[in-house]
């Protein structure tokens, strides 16, 4: 009813469940006969410039997508694994991944939406499902990696091997191109993927590499993710000195960290000192001088 371009406008629509963004709508229809529509009650303001055409129902798959486009995001983690129906996650609770430096929180509408956050979000990383830009498997893995249980991360990776929706190839080389720009908080996709592929080998990230040359350097032999158990828990440390009981933690400022992460960091820190472990924490202010003094400190009360 309003030529070629109006019938292109309601295709993509129905792409987008019924959402269609200001812009798109005024391309289709002219300034004025937007505003018509509007006044009309025909197109239903969402969010700022997101409205959504009377009469489509309202679903999570819409509220999603209208997120992504209010936040300039992508669906990530439990979201994105609940759009391929893995893992039991729903999308109850949208989690957005949005490509920054700056953490924030938005109110939109009635809600308050905190979405994560991440300096490396290359357009490989990304695919199209049901018209929602998400994630790709292997990003999600790695990004879910942060923020879920070893267990929980280990059912996920098997569910998705088993549908034959991921090889552990892919995910190794997911987790590598992130380890090269910085990334941590791999540590539990490290395990799962250790347990599976014959010799797989995490290797350290960038910082962590320049700690073990100091300690080196210094006259020690530290292990890289040394594994340990500590209240029932399996952990990996950093770096570590066994004989000693002392752990090297790099504490590094993750573009993707988030709430839940640094509670969990902390909870091991100090489950790790309540098991008799010294552990130096590490940051990008540190020193070599100041690394290898406080060792030797620890080294000598340690033995006192």
């Amino acid at each position: 009813m309003d030529g070629e371009s109006g019938s292109v406008f309601w295709a993509r629509v129905c792409e987008h469940h019924g959402l269609a963004s200001r812009g798109e709508a005024i391309a289709a229809f002219g300034q004025f006969g937007f505003k018509r529509r509007v006044a009309r009650g025909e197109l239903v303001r969402v969010y700022a410039g997101i409205y959504r055409v009377a009469g489509a129902p309202l679903t999570e798959r819409q509220r999603l997508l209208g997120l992504t486009w209010a936040l300039g995001g992508c669906a990530g983690l439990r979201s994105a694994l609940a759009l391929r129906e893995l893992g039991g996650y729903t999308l109850g609770r949208p989690e957005i991944l949005r490509a920054t430096r700056s953490n924030f929180k938005r109110k939109l509408g009635n809600q308050i939406i905190r979405p994560h956050r991440t300096n490396f979000l290359p357009d490989h990383h990304l695919e199209i499902i049901d018209g929602i830009t998400t994630t790709t498997l292997p990003r999600t893995l790695c990004d879910l990696s942060a923020v879920v249980s070893v267990d929980r991360l280990e059912r996920v990776v098997d569910e998705a091997k088993r549908r034959h929706l991921i090889g552990y190839d892919d995910i190794a080389r997911c987790r590598e191109e992130l380890r090269a720009r910085g990334r941590r908080r791999t540590t539990y996709l490290d395990q799962v993927l250790e347990s599976r592929v014959p010799g797989y080998e995490p290797g350290e990230s960038p910082p962590e590499d320049v700690v073990r040359r100091w300690l080196e350097d210094g006259g020690y032999s530290p292990v890289a993710q040394h594994p340990v158990v500590v209240n029932g828990e399996k952990r990996r440390l950093d770096l570590a000195l066994p004989e000693h009981m002392i752990a090297v933690e790099y504490q590094g400022i993750d573009a993707h960290s988030t709430q839940r992460a640094v509670e969990n960091d902390s909870r091991k820190v100090t489950e790790l000192q309540l098991a008799g472990w010294f552990v130096a924490l590490v940051t990008k202010r540190t020193t070599k001088p100041e690394l290898l003094r406080q060792i030797r400190d620890a080294i000598v009360r340690r033995h006192a």
